[in-house]
């Protein structure tokens, strides 16, 4: 059992994981927050609800703790918080970054009046990414480490139980998603995405009616389309489990569905959320994004993941 045991940890650690796999992770965690914060004022963001309107941030509980309601300026600290994701999206120095990244998406997500899932995702995932960064020495995080075999033992385990966590917090989101919806009437009878795409709030506008209209306003077509919804969400769940070289189907799956969540329903820095989030479930960060191919198996990553006879997958057999 222990001999297992250090096998799969000696195979977690083999290889670097500070690529440009985290660093576009983080990016795109940022770039969403960033388009909710750069293009809404502070006066769509925070309305006063229990205040009589006006200009107010929810500062009930644990949001008294955000960075809203620290009695400074609403505008000073929307900026702030800008700055803070455009270092993010930079590179600069995870090391210096991590935290107040993760205390931005916090700051937002419990003090803002109207947020949505990927709000809520941005916080969790900045928060478990803080133990990966914390040990992550590059000045940049667009760059990536050199690959010395056997060292920084103890950096690689941490970032590589930080990206596990990740991974397991997709497969209950996604898993979660699916099932949960089963509970509601229209979903479990197919008919709920007739009622979404019409939705004049969430609905495909009105340019994209005459795609949909076809396909929503037949019986077996509706059905179908909304039980690939609840099948997709299941199947992606368990993306996690599967040997890397087997994820990327999932990773490209997940990047067409919310991508399509953006152009239908609008829902911009939702999408960009769970593709990043979706990004640093599926893809190995051992395996850097463009990698120049080299002779050999000591700089091949696709050849070195081959070698992998035990996958580090969670739960993978």
């Amino acid at each position: 059992m222990l001999t297992r045991l250090g096998l799969l940890l000696t195979r977690l650690t083999e290889r670097t994981p500070f690529t440009n796999v985290v660093g576009l992770g983080r990016a795109l965690l940022a770039v969403a927050t960033l388009t909710t914060l750069l293009f809404d004022s502070t006066d769509s963001l925070f309305v006063g609800l229990h205040s009589g309107g006006g200009v107010q941030p929810t500062c009930d509980g644990v949001g008294a703790a955000g960075a809203f309601c620290l009695g400074l300026p609403l505008e000073l600290v929307r900026w702030s918080a800008i700055a803070v994701l455009v270092a993010v999206i930079a590179g600069v120095r995870p090391q210096w970054t991590c935290v107040p990244h993760w205390y931005v998406a916090f700051s937002y997500q419990v003090n803002a009046t109207v947020v949505d899932g990927g709000d809520q995702l941005a916080a969790v995932v900045t928060l478990l990414l803080i133990p990966l960064c914390l040990v992550d020495t590059r000045w940049s995080h667009w760059r990536n480490e050199e690959d010395v075999p056997g060292a920084a033992y103890g950096r690689r385990l941490v970032a590589q139980l930080s990206l596990v966590l990740i991974q397991l917090q997709v497969a209950v989101l996604y898993f979660d998603a699916g099932i949960a919806k089963l509970g509601t009437r229209e979903w479990a009878d197919g008919s709920a995405m007739y009622y979404w795409m019409g939705d004049p709030t969430f609905g495909a506008p009105q340019w994209q009616q005459w795609l949909f209209r076809p396909i929503l306003t037949t019986g077996i077509t509706v059905t179908l389309f909304t039980w690939v919804v609840l099948f997709g969400e299941v199947v992606l769940a368990f993306g996690v489990v599967v040997p890397w070289r087997h994820r990327k189907p999932f990773l490209y799956a997940s990047v067409v569905f919310h991508l399509g969540i953006a152009l239908m329903m609008g829902l911009v820095s939702f999408a960009l959320t769970m593709i990043a989030a979706d990004l640093l479930a599926y893809h190995d960060a051992r395996v850097p994004l463009r990698e120049r191919r080299r002779s050999g198996t000591a700089s091949n990553p696709e050849v070195l993941e081959k070698q992998d006879h035990e996958p580090v997958a969670v739960g993978a057999k």
